[in-house]
This record gives structure tokens, C-alpha cells and sequence, in this order.
């Protein structure tokens, strides 16, 4: 059977937190993509690597030291550390905790950190196990996927309404006149008038 499917309950069946996606594993349950786990990286000697190693879901090590998250997304970071917390910064100078709920001081030792991702969220945030760190993971938050949806159909809207508008000013410029072809009209008209006129005269 599933493990997750749109069918079941909580989550539209995902059994994630809010506005995670869940994938089946064959024999081994589910996943869900807005979760993470973070551990100490104990080879951690100079300034060129991170203090802490993260991976995704699915087991992979996160790449470039950047995670991305999306506005209306709840994210867990499970800490894999029984005595170093990791904390989530403000700033890059990591000097300002990052009050979550429940959790003022924004850190976790062997336990999740929550993180609620909506519109007041900072553009960056940073996740670290030391305030002295040189390379902290950095978080970056994306806009929502269906903000992004809107906005792009608020975007084809305003193109189509711009073409409308050119084909509609083509067409009213195209009933405009020329006034020089309309006073040459009416010459040719007065003078067929009079030679008719003429021809009647004649004809009397």
C-alpha cells in the first residue's frame, strides 16, 4: 500500500509539516522534501568548509553551503548532536538568534528545529554550530510556488491586454481620413454637379 497518497488524511495525504511534498520508497517508507538532517562536521579544521553537514531527505549531502525554502513551507532540521546546538542566525556575522516559535534562542541539540517560512521571513538566514563560524549554511528563502503562479498570470494578463490595446488603436487609426483625399473628394464631386447641371441646360 502507500505510505503517502493525495487520498489519505493530514496533509493532503503527505503526512509531511505544512506544504511538504512526500515521495513512496519502495520497502522503506516515505520522504518528504521539506525535511533535513544536520550534523556536527567534526573534520571541520580551517575556514574553507562548514562546521555542520546537512542532508536532504533522501540522504544527499546539501551542495554549495545554500539551502533554498519557500514562503508558506514548514521545514525541519532534525540535529543529530547530543552536546554542540545549532542555531539559526539573522545575520551572517551570526550575532542575532532566530526567534522561532517556541524556541527564542533558535537553536536544537539532538532534536528539530522548526522553521515556519511565510512573507515576514528575512530574504537569508543562517544555520551554524558556532557563532565563530567562517562558512555557515546559508538559507535562502524563495517566493511562494503559487505567488509565483499568480504573478505569472498577472504578467500574461497585462501582455495580452497591451496587444489588445495596439490592435485597437490600428483600427481607429486606420477610419481616420485623410483630410487632403476628402477635400479632393468633394472637388470632384461639385464639378460632376455642374456639368450635369450644364447638360440639363443644354438640353432645355
Amino acid at each position: 500500500g502507500f505510505y503517502c497518497h493525495e487520498c489519505l488524511p493530514v496533509n493532503n495525504g503527505s503526512s509531511c509539516d505544512v506544504g511538504g511534498r512526500c515521495t513512496n520508497l519502495q520497502w522503506d517508507g516515505f520522504v518528504c522534501d521539506n525535511e533535513y538532517r544536520v550534523s556536527i562536521n567534526e573534520n571541520n579544521n580551517d575556514d574553507a568548509s562548514s562546521d555542520i553537514a546537512v542532508k536532504d531527505s533522501f540522504g544527499e549531502i546539501v551542495k554549495d553551503d545554500k539551502i533554498m525554502v519557500e514562503q508558506g513551507v514548514t521545514y525541519r532540521f532534525t540535529i543529530d548532536s547530543t552536546d554542540k546546538a545549532v542555531t539559526i542566525f539573522e545575520d551572517a556575522g551570526l550575532t542575532v538568534p532566530y526567534r522561532l516559535p517556541g524556541n527564542v534562542l533558535g537553536s536544537a541539540v539532538d532534536g528539530p528545529l522548526i522553521l515556519t517560512v511565510d512573507d515576514s521571513t528575512p530574504e537569508n538566514l543562517y544555520m551554524s554550530s558556532s557563532s565563530t563560524s567562517k562558512k555557515p549554511m546559508k538559507i535562502i528563502v524563495l517566493k511562494a510556488r503559487n505567488e509565483e503562479k499568480e504573478e505569472k498570470k498577472e504578467e500574461e494578463k497585462n501582455e495580452e491586454v497591451e496587444l489588445e490595446k495596439e490592435e485597437n488603436d490600428k483600427d481607429k487609426n486606420s477610419d481616420v481620413k485623410d483630410p487632403s483625399t476628402a477635400f479632393k473628394t468633394s472637388i470632384v464631386s461639385s464639378c460632376s454637379l455642374m456639368i450635369l447641371l450644364q447638360m440639363m441646360m443644354v438640353a432645355y
